[in-house]
């Protein structure tokens, strides 16, 4: 079934899914939320920007996006009992994705993502070693703390925690945990300057 809000295209192919959209008369442009199974949940408050966001849905998952935030052409995707949620104030350029497949990912309040850049808690395909048959690439949740500024092209990967006021290079691959106020680059990313902050605004 497909419905339309202000701004807002809703494709359900399940059952009891729930989208909760603030104040629609502030969307402009043309999103898309799909719904692929049953008993999952948008929550979207008064954005700063809407953009053309999409959204994907499997069965139980849940997606919750703070008010006053950017979402430009955001991409997310919540696997089957995942949840993706964003804090308010916090700004995506475009071509952001967020894939959630058998973990979370949890982003503060006043973050910023630079354009094609990628969060995901899975690497969506198994690596399975060969004598046991034992799975060795699980999923892991994603933690990106308050007033963080991830650069252009920077993936983050499964099981990563970065700390509140961090910054993250442009093209980096971050694999493992950064912390508070400081600068991590590279592929793998590592620190390479301590007790730092940012601005939006270039001085």
């Amino acid at each position: 079934m497909e419905k339309c809000v202000v701004g807002l295209i809703v494709q359900d192919h399940g059952k009891l899914n729930i989208v909760d959209v603030s104040n629609t008369d502030l969307l402009r442009g043309s999103g898309l939320i799909e719904f692929r199974g049953s008993r999952a949940s948008v929550s979207i408050g008064t954005p700063n920007e809407w953009g053309r966001p999409h959204i994907i849905c499997e069965r139980n998952s849940r997606v919750v996006i703070g008010r006053n935030c950017t979402l430009a052409s955001l991409f997310v995707y919540a696997g089957p009992g995942a949840s993706i949620v964003i804090g308010k104030g916090t700004g995506f350029s475009g071509g952001t994705a967020l894939t959630s497949h058998e973990a979370n990912i949890s982003i503060g309040e006043r973050c910023l993502f630079g354009s094609e850049t990628h969060v995901m808690s899975s690497d969506m395909h198994a690596i399975v070693a060969r004598r046991s048959g034992e799975r060795i690439n699980l999923g892991a949740d994603v933690t990106i703390h308050d007033r963080v500024w991830i650069g252009f092209r920077a993936v983050v990967l499964k099981g990563v925690t970065i700390s509140e006021g961090a910054i993250i290079g442009t093209g980096s691959v971050v694999t493992k945990q950064v912390p508070a106020h400081c600068v991590a680059a590279g592929n793998p990313a590592r620190v390479i300057r301590k007790d730092v902050s940012w601005t939006e605004a270039l001085h």
